[in-house]
Formats: C-alpha cells, sequence, structure tokens
C-alpha cells in the first residue's frame, strides 16, 4: 500500500469539507466606512481622498466600534474638526498602539 498517496489523499478529502474562507467585501465595507464619516463629520472637513486613504492603511474595522467610538467622541467635541482628528482617534481607539 502506498501510505503517502492515501494520506495525501485524505487530507485533501477533509481539505474540501472545510467550506472556504469568504473574505469580507473590501470595497463594501470602504463605503460602510465612508457613510459612518460622512453622517458624522460636518460636510466642509470630511475629506474622501483622505478617509480612504487612512481605510486602505489601516482597514477595515469593526464598523459598530467604529459607530460607537466616533459617537462618543462626537458627544464630546464638535464635528467641524480637522477629519485627521477624528481619523487619529479612530486609530488610538481602535487600533491601539499597533499603528
Amino acid at each position: 500500500m502506498d501510505y503517502l498517496a492515501w494520506l495525501t489523499n485524505t487530507h485533501r478529502a477533509e481539505q474540501s469539507l472545510i467550506p472556504p474562507r469568504k473574505e469580507p467585501d473590501s470595497k463594501q465595507h470602504l463605503q460602510d466606512f465612508l457613510v459612518i464619516l460622512r453622517d458624522r463629520i460636518h460636510p466642509e472637513v470630511f475629506d474622501q481622498a483622505l478617509a480612504g486613504e487612512f481605510f486602505e492603511t489601516y482597514g477595515p474595522f469593526d464598523l459598530h466600534q467604529l459607530t460607537d467610538t466616533l459617537d462618543a467622541l462626537l458627544s464630546a467635541q464638535p464635528p467641524n474638526l480637522h477629519i485627521s482628528f477624528y481619523l487619529n482617534h479612530i486609530l488610538e481607539k481602535l487600533m491601539g498602539n499597533k499603528s
């Protein structure tokens, strides 16, 4: 008996039973991220290009945590500060010192 062939075939059969991991739709996740920011930050300071670059560098984020983080910040700060203020806060709160 060819043990290596049997082992290989058994392994392949087991792997085929495991459903492929579905990657999140990064374009949709980016759009959701932008909507959350756009809905909360004043239009004069919202910068879609800067927010998109931020997401591409540090995202994706848990959108519920993002919403909670921004809502807590905006309960204490006005919505018309430079967008980098909000992005830095998101980075600090959601990523900690990992950046």
